[in-house]
């Protein structure tokens, strides 16, 4: 009914039917087409109010969202936002801030969503208990837990759940569950449980959008604790929910998680053809390149191949954009593995194997040596929690030197010898082109790799 009101300039009846048609498309897994329909939709809505427009720009901004094509979703969510203000409707207001934060963060402008999110509490907290302000209350944290502050990412996610459970909102219920796991899996606490109920309640309330991104977490923690049996079927499963229900973003999310875990099994071949078919779909999100750029560039130069360097000096660009302490830090720690294999005697500003914008004061070692940047001292980044302070020069060692390689990430991640000096700050880690850290910015470089991946 909707295509043929269109084609009859029938304005009245395509605003009648495309909206319903939009949401119940939506509703069976057919994003594409109620993403047209919306559009459909728009083109006809010049003469109706601002509430009316700005419901269908957030159906349209939800769909493209999920689709891929994020910059029309953040165009779409920024037009709502701007007539719901203009309508005065300060409940609405607030849910489309919180809309923009989360398609900010996923195109990776990090202080974007943060601002975002916050003005979005500010707006609703005011106006008292609301779903929109449990939905709040979870983009929030979700950010928070982006940003390696798991307290407080902690206590917001509850606060979400107290409010989802009052009003019957499963979706953020999900939502809340899924970001305090990914949490306590951060800080070694239980989150299995957790996890699982977030993806039962998603999947029972057939809340696409939830119970995809559970599948992402479930899989992301299962490969990084390398229970890698485990995570490779929760990649299956997640890829197979994704597909039957057209979430293109997410599925292009766990296809990347898989490349990850061909790269840990060793399986290298595939996981460079899997990354340079997801790097052909030009709609993918800055957040999806990043896991792709960073395993390329390590596969590249372990096999000694030219472009490893071009693969991190990308991801740190889009590391930087994001500003997520540890997406920043984590993203220049790897590059520690190609460094051993095709070194950079002079890192480029902003390039992987720059440090200068993450550290504090430094100081470095006379050592005749192309690799004196490899000795400077470094701190960790503002903003991020805990004391910091300079590096003790008596923790400083060569790379090779007994216990430590030149390349500790990995051990860091693999041997638990690795994990056990990093917590009680014996050894001492060169990161890539900077760093012998102390001993908080070791236990920082140690957890920030599996930080920068969660969703």
């Amino acid at each position: 009914m909707a295509f043929h009101a269109e084609a009859s300039g029938n304005g009245e009846a395509v605003l009648r039917y495309a909206p319903a048609t939009a949401r119940r498309a939506a509703r069976l897994g057919s994003h594409h087409e109620a993403a047209a329909q919306f559009e459909r939709a728009l083109r006809f809505a010049d003469g109706a109010g601002p509430a009316e427009r700005a419901e269908l720009s957030e159906g349209l901004a939800d769909e493209a969202a999920l689709l891929g094509p994020l910059s029309v979703a953040e165009d779409a969510a920024e037009r709502a936002l701007s007539l719901w203000r203009e309508a005065g409707d300060r409940l609405r207001e607030g849910a489309a801030l919180a809309r923009l934060s989360r398609i900010k963060w996923s195109m990776g402008r990090g202080r974007d969503a943060v601002a975002a999110a916050r003005e979005s509490m500010s707006v609703l907290e005011p106006l008292g208990p609301t779903v929109e302000l449990a939905r709040a209350y979870t983009t929030l944290a979700n950010q928070r837990m982006l940003f390696a502050e798991y307290g407080t990412a902690t206590t917001l996610a509850r606060r979400a759940q107290e409010l989802a459970e009052r009003f019957g909102a499963n979706d953020v219920l999900s939502d809340a569950l899924n970001t305090e796991a990914v949490s306590g899996s951060c800080q070694s606490l239980e989150w299995l449980v957790l996890m699982r109920r977030a993806l039962d309640i998603a999947l029972a309330g057939r809340h696409q959008k939830q119970a995809a991104r559970a599948h992402v977490n479930l899989s992301v923690i299962a490969v990084e604790q390398w229970r890698l049996a485990e995570a490779e079927r929760y990649i299956v499963e997640g890829i197979d929910y994704c597909a039957d229900h057209g979430l293109a973003t997410y599925a292009i999310r766990l296809r990347c998680e898989q490349a990850k875990l061909f790269e840990r099994t060793g399986r290298w071949d595939e996981a460079m053809a899997l990354t340079h078919e997801l790097f052909r779909d030009a709609d993918q999100s800055p957040v999806n390149r990043l896991d792709g750029l960073i395993g390329l560039g390590v596969i590249r130069a372990r096999r000694g191949e030219v472009g490893a360097w071009e693969c991190l000096d990308e991801a740190a660009a889009i590391a930087d954009d994001q500003d997520e302490p540890p997406c920043k830090v984590g993203t220049r720690a790897v590059s520690t593995r190609s460094l051993a294999r095709s070194p950079r005697d002079t890192p480029t500003p902003g390039s992987a194997n720059d440090f200068s914008s993450l550290s504090g004061p430094s100081t470095t070692t006379s050592r005749p040596s192309s690799r004196n940047a490899a000795y400077q001292t470094v701190r960790p980044p503002a903003g991020w929690p805990g004391p910091t302070r300079r590096a003790d020069p008596t923790f400083m060692t060569k790379p090779g030197a007994r216990g430590m390689p030149w390349a500790p990430v990995d051990q860091i991640h693999r041997s638990p010898r690795g994990i056990r000096r990093a917590r009680t700050g014996t050894g001492c880690h060169c990161i890539g082109r900077a760093p012998v850290a102390p001993r908080r910015a070791r236990l920082i470089l140690l957890e920030c790799r599996r930080r920068s991946r969660y969703w």
